[in-house]
């Protein structure tokens, strides 16, 4: 056999000769399957051993069995795409207890912003007493913007009937704020409340009711909740 050419022997095996061995390509008789390494192709092209090659065309969608490993990121961050091939950190940290870190990689609050940053709106609760509400009186309002309020003696269901926020001035808006998970107060739809798709909402701890007031209807208008 010629050294360096490809030859066909019988059986339809097609041979390429090489110094010192000889590998066969092999079609299959049944199905034109070409086994490159294997006498038995099970596909159009079936290689047994390792494929190099300078460049890979097509999406790889049909491709199966492939692992690999990712390098230089940050085991804590919050990977981007900077390019279609490229994941770089993208500042963004998840820390212990699911804190997320912005700018932090030991993020040590829910929220932790190392650097300034800008916000829309932002709600913090003000210093100030906190108003007790009671089921049969609803929570009074006196011109202010933003009330603290928990259950009087536990969780409360404001009472069918009772107004559950007194009137306030026509377009002024209303923060209330929970204080506690067991002293909550629960608001209902209606009597001078008009809550989103007509469902109640309970205050506990750290949960805000964002509302506007109507004086032609006469009643609050929910703007958002925290939940």
């Amino acid at each position: 056999m010629d050294i360096g050419k490809v030859v066909f022997l019988a059986g339809a095996a097609l041979v390429l000769a090489v110094p010192g061995a000889r590998a066969n390509f092999l079609p299959s008789a049944v199905n034109g399957n070409i086994g490159i390494g294997t006498t038995a192709p099970a596909q159009k092209l079936d290689v047994a051993g390792t494929v190099k090659a300078t460049a890979f065309s097509g999406n790889g969608a049909g491709l199966t069995d492939i692992s690999g490993t990712v390098s230089g990121l940050t085991a804590t961050a919050v990977p981007y795409a900077a390019s279609p091939t490229t994941l770089v950190d993208s500042g963004i940290y998840v820390g212990a207890g699911g804190n997320v870190g912005i700018g932090s990689a030991s993020p040590g609050a829910a929220l932790d912003v190392s650097g300034k940053g800008s916000i829309g709106t932002l709600i913090l609760p003000p210093a100030g007493a906190v108003v007790l509400v009671a089921a049969g009186s609803g929570v009074g309002v006196a011109g202010n913007s933003f009330i603290r309020i928990a259950g009087s003696g536990g969780a409360v269901d404001i009472t069918p009937g009772v107004t559950q926020i007194a009137a306030g001035s026509d377009g002024q808006e209303l923060v209330l704020y929970g204080t506690s998970d067991t002293h909550t107060v629960k608001f209902h739809n209606g009597d001078g409340l008009e809550l989103f798709y007509g469902v109640s909402f309970t205050l506990g701890q750290d949960d805000t009711l964002r509302l506007i007031y109507s004086a032609p209807g006469g009643f609050w208008r929910e703007i958002s909740r925290s939940n």
